[in-house]
């Protein structure tokens, strides 16, 4: 294999990155599937599982009726030999009904993804978030969310309370043990994972 520079490199882990994002918002599932290699993990606040597992996880949720999108800022790319680690700022937006009130969320965080150069490409290895917080509003101004909302959020993660209250509400089980700026400790250990992997510690 011609060694591609290291401008070439960045460019093609951001387009791998960037493409399986804009494949899951627009249901392009084999796009989405294409991204990640055999034994990649995900874990994220609704799923923990392989690549394939995940995309066939979305392309479920997206026939029910779950829909999201996300906004993802440019990325940072650091690359020793055949491994990349990329992590960018995010928002995941999502609409449903909670209670019979239409309402919109927005869970900020900073999505990380470890990839593997194969012999013709990138691919990704692992995909997480780490979360930062997340907000609630009504679709409809004039209406009001129930106080049942807010308190079946109480006492939840802070960092993506109103995500899982979400999911929940859409029968999804959700792990209330990711890294999140309320839980230093795992934040520390999630940041150190990610750099002993790349440099292969």
């Amino acid at each position: 294999m011609t060694a591609r520079t290291t401008a070439e490199d960045i460019l093609a882990v951001t387009e791998v990155l960037l493409a399986e994002r804009a494949a899951r918002d627009l249901a392009q599932w084999d796009e989405m599937r294409r991204s990640f290699l055999d034994d990649s993990e995900v874990r994220v606040s609704w799923f923990g599982g392989t690549g394939a597992e995940f995309v066939d996880a979305s392309q479920r949720m997206y026939d029910a009726g779950g829909r999201s999108f996300h906004e993802v800022g440019a990325p940072l790319v650091q690359i020793r030999a055949e491994r990349a680690l990329a992590h960018a700022g995010a928002t995941v937006h999502l609409r449903a009904s909670v209670d019979g009130v239409e309402v919109d969320v927005a869970s900020r965080g900073r999505l990380y993804w470890r990839l593997r150069r194969t012999d013709t490409t990138w691919q990704i290895a692992r995909l997480e978030m780490l979360y930062h917080k997340d907000t609630i509003a009504p679709a409809e101004p004039s209406r009001q969310i129930p106080a049942e909302v807010a308190a079946a959020a109480a006492g939840t993660r802070a960092a993506y309370r109103y995500l899982g209250l979400v999911l929940r509400a859409g029968g999804h089980r959700i792990d209330q043990d990711l890294p999140g700026t309320d839980r230093p400790d795992l934040v520390d250990r999630f940041l150190s994972a990610h750099c002993a992997w790349l440099t292969g510690a």
